[in-house]
């Protein structure tokens, strides 16, 4: 008897949005209210980036860094300023805690 021991489709990752959602309903049990509201801030702007289909094994350190490039670029609240590394690093450690 022969079997089919044709290619293996490796099985599809988490989605981003349902790590971070289900990281948000977790830290809302047992954080400061304003602390899972700044994760849940960060958390949106990536997953803006990204699109909330994006799989976990997706999101490669060369996404990353075109991430940190394109919000470093952004417009800062004020005139003639640009997102500062300041505020772009929680998103990045909101994304790291996943």
């Amino acid at each position: 008897m022969q079997r089919n021991h044709g290619p293996v489709e490796e099985p599809e990752g988490p989605r981003l949005a349902d790590y971070a959602c289900r990281r948000l309903e977790l830290k809302a049990g047992n954080q400061w209210a304003s602390t899972v509201a700044r994760s849940e801030r960060a958390l949106s702007i990536v997953l803006s980036y990204f699109g909330v289909d994006v799989k976990l094994p997706e999101i490669t350190v060369a996404g990353l860094s075109d991430d940190v490039v394109a919000r470093r670029c952004t417009p800062g609240v004020k005139a003639g300023k640009v997102i500062a590394a300041q505020t772009v690093l929680p998103e990045l450690h909101a994304l790291s805690s996943l």
